[in-house]
């Protein structure tokens, strides 16, 4: 258990850092994002208002206008960008290069044709690896312009911040999973050595209560030889075979939960629920109950047989018990694609309302869905049928429909 609560600690702690770092980062992008996208706006702009067309003189006023007081030419000039103009029949009357000295004429023509295609005034077209944001400007006596814009160094030096970030945050994660692994038993040592403590107080204090038991049972026991049977030795009896009943399952428990050693196999899941049926059905009949089972023959299962059968054991008798007079238990085990699905009833037909979850705590007793008149039990079984769900790997869970209390357990078919 310790080992178990310990894994989850790690994954609970790293989960939470990487959930906390992708968020950093994605906030870290999508700010670079949103920062490039108005950078690309702004030069857009002072393009627009200059035509497309700047000095060096008309570049620094520009830029200290739109850009900030301490920007001067070289924030605009240092972007490669050309404008396109078309006369009033549509044909390219002029193709300003001078600030994209690479780029010839063909292919600035070739990405004005594929940006009048898109029919849009505005946007981002991709070239031959090169990123280019557009603007097209229809002035009044019927002429056109369209300026692009290079956004590609813009775009790669997000790109490359975002590069960088991810991989700093991946490494700080590895790091952190790292160190808390090391040091993970370390902070969790106060809750191990109370547990460790709990558990030796539990074992210890069953074996010592057991030697008062066994001599308070051979007392009653002689008084019985002396004076016969009585209301009182009856009752005596009765008392020390709930004790010992309640010190073994408490000692059960503790030994359950300090990861004892299994001996995990592939098992006929089908014949140790058949034969856990088999040794109820005397006690069944003798209580005048109906009992109904119907198991899938071939049924394998990687788990524990000893305990498999033990966890069979348990909710049966939870089953019988439980059960209204004269009511019928119902245990089914059958595949379901890839599981195999174990489900054990029992007819209770004042169950409506009831906190079926609870059922698992340790000592929970319900006044009246768990308790049946004549009967006694300590809210234990269903504890430790829990933990070894949990340890084959499947899952349990309680329902009540049809005037019956259902125990649904769910395991991975063995391959």
């Amino acid at each position: 258990m310790i080992q178990r609560f310990r894994r989850l600690f790690i994954f609970i702690s790293s989960t939470s850092l990487l959930f906390v770092l992708a968020t950093i980062m994605t906030a870290v992008i999508g700010v670079s994002v949103i920062q490039t996208n108005r950078q690309v706006d702004s030069i857009m702009d002072i393009l627009v208002q200059h035509d497309g067309q700047l000095d060096h003189r008309e570049a620094t006023q520009a830029a200290k206008k739109s850009l900030g007081s301490n920007s001067t030419a070289i924030n605009i000039l240092q972007y490669r960008y050309f404008t396109i103009f078309y006369n009033k029949s549509g044909s390219v009357k002029n193709v300003d290069l001078t600030n994209s000295p690479s780029l010839t004429s063909e292919d600035a023509t070739y990405l004005a044709k594929l940006v009048k295609k898109d029919k849009n005034t505005s946007g981002t077209i991709d070239s031959d690896n090169a990123i280019y944001a557009y603007r097209i400007i229809k002035k009044s006596d019927g002429t056109r312009e369209i300026i692009f814009l290079d956004k590609t160094t813009l775009n790669n030096a997000t790109l490359a911040i975002s590069k960088i970030g991810l991989c700093i945050a991946v490494i700080g994660w590895a790091l952190f999973t790292v160190v808390l692994i090391l040091f993970s038993k370390r902070a969790i040592r106060p809750i191990i050595t109370a547990e460790k403590r709990q558990k030796q107080f539990i074992t210890n204090a069953g074996h010592e209560l057991k030697t008062p038991l066994a001599i308070i049972s051979a007392n009653n026991e002689m008084a019985e030889m002396l004076d016969g049977e009585s209301e009182w030795t009856k009752n005596n009896k009765q008392q020390i075979s709930r004790l010992t009943r309640l010190i073994n399952n408490l000692i059960n428990l503790a030994r359950l939960d300090e990861d004892p050693e299994f001996d995990f196999q592939k098992i006929d899941a089908s014949a140790n629920v058949q034969r856990a049926v088999d040794s109820f059905k005397p006690l069944v009949e003798n209580e005048d109950k109906q009992f109904n089972y119907q198991i899938s023959k071939g049924i394998q299962l990687v788990v524990d047989e000893n305990y498999f059968y033990e966890l069979c054991n348990i909710l049966l008798d939870n089953a019988v018990k439980y059960c209204d007079p004269h009511g019928t238990i119902t245990v089914v085990l059958k595949k379901e694609g890839r599981n195999a699905t174990l489900e054990i009833a029992n007819t209770y037909a004042a169950g409506k309302g009831v906190d079926y979850s609870r059922f698992f705590d340790r000592f929970y007793r319900d006044n009246e869905a768990h308790t049946t008149k004549g009967q006694s039990g300590f809210g234990i079984g269903l504890s430790m049928a829990r933990n070894l769900v949990t340890i084959f790997n499947g899952r349990i869970n309680v329902t009540y429909r049809k005037d019956q209390i259902v125990f649904v357990t769910k395991f991975k078919l063995a391959r």
